[in-house]
Formats: C-alpha cells, structure tokens, sequence
C-alpha cells in the first residue's frame, strides 16, 4: 500500500440470533461491500457469526457446531480481504468470546476475550491455528502495519506496547440515548493517548491518532471505510517518547498485495490551525504575562508596522496586561516607516495603537538606514544590504528604547518566517522574548480574524478584518510582496507541519499537498523544494530565536539539526 495509508471497514451486518447461515450470508455481503470500496481490512462485530443477543442458546451443541462451520465457510469464500468476525469457540470446559481472523480461504488467527489463557496452537478442520489473548497479526509487507484486537478500551495500552498500530474493537452494546457520542469521544482520546488507528464495529467508527475519519450510519446495517495511514502511527510514536516491546510476541503473519490506494479521506489545508483559537489567545498572552512579572519591567516594547505579525504581538501585549491589571499605555508601540512603508500598513498601524490605547511614538528610519549605507560606501542599489539595514536599524532602536524606559522588546516574527529564514539576522530575529515564534502564518491570520469578530467594536472589526487581507510584506522597498518570494503561507505551512510531525517522503508531502488544496496551487513540486531549500539553510537563525511560549503542538523547539546540512 502506497505511502503507508492502509484502505478499512467497520461495521455491523443484520443479524439474527442463533441463525448461523443467515448471518454468514450477511457478513459475506459485508464483506463484497467492503471489497468493493476497496478495503484491506474489514473488521465485524464480536458474536456476528451467532448473533450476540443469544443467551441461553449458547449452552446449546447444535449452534456452536454450527458457528464453527460457518467460520470456516466464511473462511474458504474469503479472498484477500483481512476480515475480523466474532463468534462463541467452546475449549476445554470453557466458551470464550472470540474474534477470528479469516484471509485468503484460511483462518490465521483467533483472540479470545479473555486475560488468563495462554497461546496455544488450535487445531479448526485439519489446519492449525494461533489462538491467544495477546495474538497479534503484523503484516509481512508494511513494518509500520501491526493489528491487534481489544474486547475493551483498557485493553488498548497493553497491545500499544506490545507494538500494535491498528487496534479493532469487536464490542457491541446496546445502543443507549446519548451515549454514542461520549464512546466516540472516549475512543478518540484513547488513540490519541497511545498513538493508534482504530476500528470500531458496533459503533461503525475509523479513528486515526485522535482523529475520526469515518462514522457509519447508526441503526441500520452499514459500513463506515476510509483510509489509515500507518506511517503517520508510526512517525508520531518514533517522535515521542512512545516505548514498545516486540520481543517474543505471539504473532500470526499476514501479507496484503501490493496496489495502488486512492484515498477518499480528507487532508487538512491548514494543520496548525485549532479548533480553539481563544485558547492559543490565552495560552499566549498568559505567557508573556509571566515573563513581565517575572522580569519586573515597565513597559512592553514592540516594532508596530500594521502587517499581520506585529498586530497579533500586538493584541497579545494587550491581554497579557489586562492580565496583570496594567493599562495598554504600558505598551510602547514604536511606529518606525521606512523606504518601503506603504500607506495602507501606515494608517493601519496609526489607527491599531490609537484604538488599543498604546503609547505610540514615530520614529523614521530613512535618515539613520541611508547614513549607515553611506558609511560602508553602498552605493543605495535596493539589494540585501539595502533591505536588511533597515530591519537591523529598527531592532536597534527597539532595544535602546527598551534600555532607557525599562521595557522588554518582543519580537514579532513568527514560525513559518523561523523556518524558512525569512527574517533579517540581528535585525527583526532579534528580542528579548517571540512572542509569535511558536505561531505560523496562518494561524497568525485565523486568530487576527477570531480577534476581529470577537471584538464588539465595528470599527476594530473592520480594521482588524483589513490588516488580516493586506497581503504580507517587510515593506523595505516598494511594492515588495513575501509570497513572491517563498510561495504562499499555506503551501508552506503545510509542508512545515509534516515535516516536523511526520518526516513524509518528498512524494507522499506532494501527494497529500495535492489533496488537501487541489488545483488551488500549481508546481507544489517546485514549491516543496524551494521550502525544503529554504528551510535547511536557515538553522543558523533558529539556534539563536529568542525565548517563545509553547502553544502550537508542533513546534521548531522540537526540531533539532546540523546548521551545516545537505538534507534540503
């Protein structure tokens, strides 16, 4: 399966009690079904084979003589569809509630729901089978693809350790008003918890790392399909602290042939972006509150230019002293024009200071930038040179301000600019606390939007609305536009998010780019190597980023590597 994602189904066939053949018929239509979607791996639900609702009629001979029969048929008609299916299996004096793996006209393996047997080799119509509580089934052909089976959610740690990346989940229980949504969620976690796909039959639910991918309709007999990807279970456990131990497991190898998977399931365009943006808001805000505590100074001291960074440093400046119960006068907006300023990010600045209550004094660069070239004999051409003294001579005048009125410079870059080095070293890089270092650019965008509905005031609304669409640019010379330069933010930031959380392939990185946005963007290829480029030649400025708040779970903080390295 390319790229690790790995086509399943969950779900519940009709069932009638104690009728082992109408049963099977059914779980064999589920089956064509689930085949025809594309499926791998089908898991069914605990009992399917019988009907779980049987009471006394499992002491009876006839029907576990039956289920048997029905497992092995069901078996023999079985392609290369790896399918769970639940049945009673009496051994030894006992009737254990079993799930049995069935695949290419054989059974491979059986689990029962039970902590106190130990492995054995069962013989089920002249073919020897492993049967075992803590049977698992790798496959032979994807390393990262190891399924194990839980009758119970506590169940989960045990397997997750034991090395298993695909847990299914044979329970079925009594549909209860309210209760469906609390078991999803309760699963959820569970997956996140452990790092593990889930499958789900008497729910009909998919889940990945956390994630639901996909839900069967409830109360009638269904499918819920989608695609794991396998990969990612397996990135996410090398990146933590995740420990497994795969010696001397019991096992039961299966392979799956190799094939092309078109995948159905959604990719998230913008990965940083949370559900709760009040919460990044809060988590930013009460940070910086304690560093000013904590230092004890006098005011905040920022580089406003009315783009899109220095106002989100901006708001959070603002909540981080109404914290403190200090009035935003507290912060030193310093407006600082220069050869590029336009006059959209000008007004816009003037008025964020004006409405927020800052003190905002105007200090213009032009003089001090143009006498510096002259001092090194630049002959005023718009290179680098010409870009960056600007920038080194705001952030000088930032620290001086903040030596004479006993303030803190926060520094407004953010995490795409960290990562691709887009920002001018000792210049903007430098302050005495990032503020959004751990935010990217398009999360930057989503909370300035969140901050503009959320404001109660139209005017700021708008302002804020406006500042959120002005296209982003340094400003150091005229008409200079960033996504000219990188590519846009979000291909970007998307390429950030795997690379940091996942390590995927160049291919698999293009591939997911491509469905997430689209055709929104052409030459993602191209753009995933510019990144790449950029992205590896630019340690030099993130081994000297100032200190930041930890609100993004994906973060540069996280990534270490060689300032001299030939990986991008």
């Amino acid at each position: 399966m390319k790229y690790g994602f790995i086509p399943v189904a969950a779900g519940t066939p009709d069932m009638r009690a104690g009728d082992c053949v109408y049963n099977a018929r059914n779980i064999l239509a589920m089956q064509v079904a689930a085949a025809k979607n594309g499926a791998a791996v089908l898991l069914l639900p605990e009992l399917c084979i019988t009907g779980g609702d049987c009471g006394g009629l499992f002491r009876q001979y006839d029907l576990l003589d039956m289920a048997v029969g029905a497992l092995v048929e069901l078996a023999e008609n079985t392609g290369d569809l790896l399918t769970f299916v639940g049945l009673p299996l009496p051994l030894e004096g006992r009737l254990y509630n079993c799930m049995a793996a069935i695949k290419d006209g054989r059974i491979i393996g059986i689990v029962p729901d039970a902590k106190d047997v130990e492995p054995a080799i069962l013989t089920v119509e002249g073919e020897n089978v492993p049967f075992g509580p803590n049977l698992l089934f790798p496959c032979a052909d994807i390393p990262a693809l190891t399924i194990g089976a839980a009758f119970s959610h506590k169940d989960t740690k045990r397997l997750a350790e034991m090395g298993a990346t695909l847990i299914v989940y044979p329970e079925s229980r009594p549909a209860l008003a309210g209760e469906y949504v609390k078991r999803r969620e309760m699963y959820a976690v569970i997956s996140e918890l452990y790092h593990t796909a889930a499958l789900h039959a008497g729910n009909g639910i998919i889940i990945e790392n956390g994630v639901v991918l996909a839900e069967a309709r409830r109360f009638e007999p269904s499918l819920a399909v989608s695609e794991i990807d396998v990969e990612l279970i397996d990135a996410v456990r090398r990146s933590g602290d995740f420990k497994t131990a795969v010696r001397g497991r019991f096992a039961a190898p299966f392979s799956l042939p190799e094939r092309e998977v078109e995948l159905t399931r959604a990719v998230n365009p913008l990965p940083f972006v949370p559900e709760d943006l009040d919460e990044v808001f809060l988590m930013a805000a009460r940070a910086l509150a304690d560093r000013l505590r904590h230092t004890g100074v006098k005011h905040v001291v920022l580089g406003l230019s009315g783009g899109l960074d220095s106002t989100l440093a901006a708001l959070t400046a603002r909540n981080a002293l109404a914290l403190l119960q200090r009035p935003p006068s507290d912060v030193l907006a310093v407006r600082m024009p220069g050869f590029g300023t336009g006059s959209r990010t000008s007004g816009n600045s003037r008025e964020l200071a004006e409405r927020l209550g800052f003190t905002a004094p105007e200090i213009d660069i032009r003089r001090a930038a143009a006498a510096n070239l002259e001092d090194i004999g630049h002959g005023g051409e718009k290179d680098i040179t010409f870009e960056n003294t600007q920038a080194r001579e705001r952030a000088k005048i930032l620290l001086d301000i903040a030596n004479k009125e006993n303030g803190l410079v926060i520094g407004t870059g953010d995490m795409s600019e960290l990562a691709l080095g887009f920002c001018t070293y000792g210049g903007d890089s430098l302050s005495h606390y990032g503020v959004n270092a751990d935010i990217t650019k398009t999360l930057a965008r989503a909370l300035v939007r969140r901050a503009a509905y959320e404001s109660g005031d139209a005017e700021i609304t708008a302002l804020l609305l406006d500042i959120a669409d002005t296209p982003v640019s340094p400003e150091l010379v005229s008409g200079q536009l960033t996504e000219e330069i990188i590519g846009a933010y979000e291909l970007n930031d998307f390429f950030l998010y795997h690379t940091l959380r996942h390590g995927f392939s160049r291919e698999k990185l293009i591939m997911l780019a491509g469905r997430a946005f689209g055709d929104k963007y052409k030459n993602v290829p191209e753009a995933l190597d510019r990144f790449r480029g950029r992205f590896s030649l630019s340690q030099f400025k993130r081994v000297c980023a100032p200190d930041t708040a930890r609100v993004s779970g994906v973060s540069l903080a996280d990534f270490k590597m060689p300032t001299e390295n030939g990986w991008g």
